[in-house]
C-alpha cells in the first residue's frame, strides 16, 4: 500500500493526490490573485515530515512580514499547505490547500483490510483530491 502520492507506476495499491495538480492549482490561484513574483518555501523530503515544516515555514514568513510592515495580502500573497488547525486563526487567516488525510486512511485501510480477506479490491488507484481555502492571507 502507497499513500499520499500518486505514482505512474504504483507498486499495487495505493491511495494519494497529485501533488502536481496541488501546485498547479496554487499557481494558478496566486496568479488570478494577481502575484506576479512567486516564490516556494518546501524542505527537500516530500512526506509528512516536510509538510508541517514547510507549513511552518510559511507561518514564519506571516509572522516576519507584519515584523516588517509588510501589508499581508497587500505587498505579499501566501498560500499555504495542509490546512492545519491553526490556518484559520492566524493573522491574517492563512489561504491553504487541504488534503483529507482521514479519508487517505480510512481508503487505505479499507483496501489492505479486503486484501487480506481475500476480497477482491475494487480500484486499486484512488484519487482523493485536494481542496483550495480562500482566506485573506492570498
Amino acid at each position: 500500500m502507497e499513500a499520499w502520492d500518486l505514482t505512474d507506476a504504483p507498486i499495487d495499491m495505493l491511495v494519494g493526490f497529485s501533488h502536481r495538480k496541488v501546485g498547479e492549482e496554487a499557481a494558478r490561484f496566486m496568479h488570478g490573485r494577481g502575484a506576479r513574483h512567486a516564490a516556494v518555501i518546501t524542505p527537500t523530503d516530500r512526506r509528512a515530515r516536510t509538510r508541517s515544516q514547510a507549513f511552518a515555514d510559511t507561518m514564519h514568513a506571516l509572522i516576519e512580514a507584519r515584523a516588517r510592515g509588510i501589508a499581508v495580502p497587500g505587498q505579499l500573497r501566501i498560500l499555504g499547505y495542509g490546512d492545519l488547525n491553526f490556518a484559520a486563526h492566524t493573522d491574517p487567516p492563512l489561504s491553504t490547500m487541504r488534503i483529507d488525510g482521514t479519508l487517505i486512511g480510512t481508503l487505505a485501510a479499507s483496501m489492505l483490510i479486503d486484501r487480506i480477506e481475500d476480497r477482491k479490491v475494487a480500484g486499486k488507484v484512488k484519487d482523493v483530491g485536494f481542496k483550495l481555502i480562500e482566506r485573506v492571507s492570498a
